[in-house]
């Protein structure tokens, strides 16, 4: 890691970049990680789930809550391990994620969490690690990622909010890596705002109707409203149940296989 990466992640709380969530009980995030739970998690409460770069804990602390008893995470800032401890989420250990993946068995996770980690990689980086967490899940396992979205009517804010942020993404540009790594039923969503009290309902409200202008801009240059405008996206990707014969795609070991030379260094 370059020098000016560490010297960012070594304050990434102590310069605003996070953290501060967890001194207020999580409560931000409660919202966008209930929905999650919700919507896109299994309800067998043993799976283990493995959270990269989890910064403080947030959503790890609101799994626990939701009775998740088997999840851990891991994160490459001190500070932001020791917000999660003072916010009394202690499954958080330091380190980083690509040494925690390869240290982690084949087919040995059922769910692998990422959010706002893969825009921090190059892409060199980024293959290697959704290769690992491709070969760590079950048949079945889901990646969950959230990542900045490039076509958004506000993506620029969060591509470049961050100093140690690479990357932005698209539904399309999601759907590449994805299954060019193997993984098959990839769903793309808008993270819009989400009513739970009057407030967040009226920004709901603002939201779709202020977007509304975008999609019909969309609409009339590409003849589709299919448009993810939010400045973030959520990705949900799953790793194959058997192995498979698509054309061009290559079996789930096979994937595999490929996965553990590239870690490996092998060819």
């Amino acid at each position: 890691m370059s020098d000016w990466r560490r010297r960012l992640y070594d304050h990434y709380v102590s310069s605003e970049q996070g953290g501060a969530s967890s001194s207020s009980g999580y409560r931000s995030e409660a919202p966008f990680i209930n929905h999650l739970i919700a919507r896109h998690l299994p309800a067998d409460r043993d799976i283990r789930i493995l959270d990269l770069g989890c910064g403080a804990g947030g959503a790890i602390f609101w799994l626990k809550q939701a009775g998740y008893r088997n999840v851990a995470g891991v994160d490459s800032s001190p500070e932001m391990v020791a917000a999660a401890a003072k916010g009394g989420v202690h499954e958080v250990k330091l380190g980083d994620l690509r040494e925690e993946l390869k240290n982690t068995a084949d087919n040995s996770v059922d769910l692998v969490i990422v959010i706002d980690v893969l825009e921090h990689m190059s892409r060199e980086v980024l293959f290697e690690a959704c290769g690992d967490i491709f070969r760590v899940l079950r048949p079945g396992g889901h990646i969950i990622a959230h990542v900045p979205n490039a076509e958004g009517i506000f993506g620029s804010r969060s591509l470049y909010g961050d100093l140690t942020h690479e990357l932005a993404f698209t539904s399309t540009s999601v759907r590449q890596l994805f299954r060019t790594i193997g993984f098959r039923e990839i769903e793309c969503y808008e993270d819009k705002p989400r009513p739970h009290n009057l407030k967040s309902g009226l920004r709901a409200l603002v939201w779709q109707i202020g977007s509304t202008l975008f999609r019909a801009l969309h609409a009339a240059e590409t003849g589709s409203f299919d448009c993810i405008l939010s400045q973030n996206l959520l990705a949900i990707a799953k790793a194959p149940r058997a192995f498979s014969s698509e054309p061009g795609t290559g079996s789930r070991e096979e994937n595999t296989t490929e996965q553990r030379a590239i870690r490996t260094g092998a060819t």
